[in-house]
């Protein structure tokens, strides 16, 4: 309660008479003055302008109190690789979103990209445990507009949510990434991820991961309904167990929250079907994408992700098709990755000679406890350990990413003081994490084909 009267009173004496604050069961949502009267075409402001954050100078306390950079300094030079995110935000309105990281906050803002008109949004904290951290994750979501930028290097589209992750428990800003760029390159459904400087107001505030979020254009643009359902696995109860609630462990980002008979009746299915082929090609493979879900085993066992299977994936499923359609099938999408190559989920250095081949989630096992399915398995692992798998083609990618962002990233571990990183070192760090996983599960595959 204290928290909530605390967020509504820095609403009110940011706005006056004109704001208007929102409470609901899952958060709050602020919203104060118009931010985009007062921002010029390319997102920011004209000299002798008031502009909506003109009260967020870091000499007192704005969003960029605290950080190590030159006021004078703009963002490095331009690399077509590396996108220019604006964010304008009212010094009140930052103040109540960073006023409880754990609160579920919204505030208005401007946004523009790489120079693009000031377009209208909202604002949030992004993540878990990223929010503990100085430097924070952002969601973008743009009001009303339908903007075409080239976020992702593949020309325009229409994005209107994305995510700034600051990428903090990874500092060499590549794992997540390569992991998501290896699932694509193995048809695992996932995001795309680029690059972004970012300023605050026109003043530097850091570099970041710009993350594409799944939503509806997403799904458009994968020739998936919207009409469906879209689960997000937001906690270690989503393990593909049935259990009396089974949104224990999911989020409903579309569709009806208060129809989920289609999640129940798939974890029942996958929890209570015989563990044989026939039963599971019977059963199981009509409702459950079983080569996605595969695949998608292969790619973040490889990478030896510490923080998924049984939670950070996303469920789609179409709640119009025809029952026992093609298309009437659960499919899974990845999503985050930063606990990967040699990283744990808090960032701190594993050794990354595991030798597990699958996930800790409740199907895995039983799944391919099954012959047919653990031989057709270990055939795909091992034909891509000499494939996309390959020690060359992830150091390739890794090298060409890294001599795109090291000058970006020097600047961030800068600006905030990170004098314990050393860049160079953690992109040999990554590099030799590669290195181990390919030879820790060549020789874990090649065992287990020779049983």
């Amino acid at each position: 309660m204290m928290r909530w009267l605390l967020a509504l009173m820095l609403a009110l004496a940011a706005c006056e008479d004109d704001s208007h604050v929102a409470a609901s069961a899952h958060g709050m949502v602020v919203d104060a003055v118009e931010v985009s009267d007062t921002s010029s075409p390319d997102g920011g402001h004209h000299d002798g302008d008031p502009s909506p954050g003109s009260d967020l100078g870091t000499e007192d306390g704005g969003p960029n109190d605290g950080l190590d950079t030159d006021e004078d300094a703009d963002v490095t030079e331009a690399d077509p690789n590396i996108r220019r995110v604006n964010l304008s935000v009212n010094q009140m309105n930052w103040e109540a979103l960073h006023q409880d990281p754990e609160a579920d906050v919204e505030v208005p803002c401007t946004v523009s990209v790489d120079g693009g008109p000031a377009l209208l949004a909202d604002l949030e904290l992004h993540g878990g445990y990223a929010r503990k951290f100085e430097k924070k994750s952002y969601r973008v979501h743009v009001r009303g507009d339908e903007p075409e930028w080239d976020l992702f290097g593949d020309g325009p589209e229409i994005q209107e949510r994305f995510v700034l992750q600051a990428s903090w428990i990874d500092p060499t800003f590549l794992r997540n990434e390569l992991t998501m760029w290896l699932d694509r390159q193995v048809s695992v459904l996932a995001p795309r991820l680029s690059f972004a400087e970012v300023t605050v107001n026109g003043e530097y505030h850091g570099f970041y991961l710009v993350i594409e979020r799944i939503d509806e254009r997403w799904l458009v643009r994968h020739g998936l309904s919207v009409d469906a359902h879209l689960y997000k696995a937001e906690s270690h109860w989503a393990n593909f167990a049935a259990k009396a609630d089974p949104l224990k462990g999911y989020d409903v980002q579309l569709g009806d929250a208060a129809d989920v008979s289609d999640l129940a009746a798939l974890l029942r299915i996958l929890t209570d079907t015989a563990a044989t082929h026939d039963a599971f090609q019977a059963a199981v493979a009509p409702v459950f994408a079983l080569d996605d879900f595969m695949g998608w085993q292969r790619v973040h066992s490889f990478a030896a992700d510490q923080d998924t299977f049984d939670k950070n994936y996303y469920l789609h499923h179409p709640v119009g098709a025809t029952p026992g359609s093609a298309v009437d099938i659960f499919r899974i999408i990845a999503w985050d990755a930063d606990a990967t190559w040699g990283n744990n989920w808090d960032g701190k250095a594993l050794d990354p000679t595991q030798e597990t081949w699958h996930g800790v989630d409740k199907l895995s096992p039983r799944l391919l406890g099954i012959p047919e399915y653990r031989q057709s398995y270990l055939d795909a692992y091992s034909a891509a350990l000499d494939g996309p798998f390959s020690v060359e083609a992830l150091k390739a990618h890794v090298n060409e990413k890294a001599a795109i962002i090291k000058t970006a990233v020097q600047r961030d571990l800068d600006a905030w003081e990170r004098d314990d990183v050393d860049f160079d070192a953690e992109i040999a760090r990554l590099l030799g994490a590669i290195d181990s996983r390919w030879t820790t599960m060549r020789a874990v595959v090649d065992e287990l084909l020779g049983e």
